[in-house]
């Protein structure tokens, strides 16, 4: 992992394109999908759609584990906006 000072997520401003995180979702332009871009409040953000069986998904630093031992705790905050349907969210260190 890169050194990346007191902020464990690459880009956890969303200000980037995206590269930093890898994504879940369908390859086909109808599926669910994971978009990168100014949404709601013109402030950069992430806008995921599920659309069929395939769950939408962010996994922050491409998928690699955030470096963990037991004297340290991590707080993660995530804000979001349910427009329509169940609206659940799954967290996961």
């Amino acid at each position: 992992m890169l050194n990346m000072g007191d902020n464990l997520v690459q880009d956890a401003d969303l200000i980037g394109d995206g590269s930093a995180f890898g994504t879940q979702k369908n390859s086909v332009p109808t599926g669910s999908l994971v978009e990168f871009g100014a949404y709601c409040e013109n402030s950069s953000g992430v806008r995921m759609v599920r659309v069929n069986s395939t769950s939408p998904g962010l996994f922050a630093n491409r998928k690699k584990p955030v470096p963990v031992n037991g004297s340290r705790k991590f707080r993660y905050i995530v804000r979001a906006k349910g427009v329509s349907g169940s609206m659940n969210m799954l967290l996961r260190r």
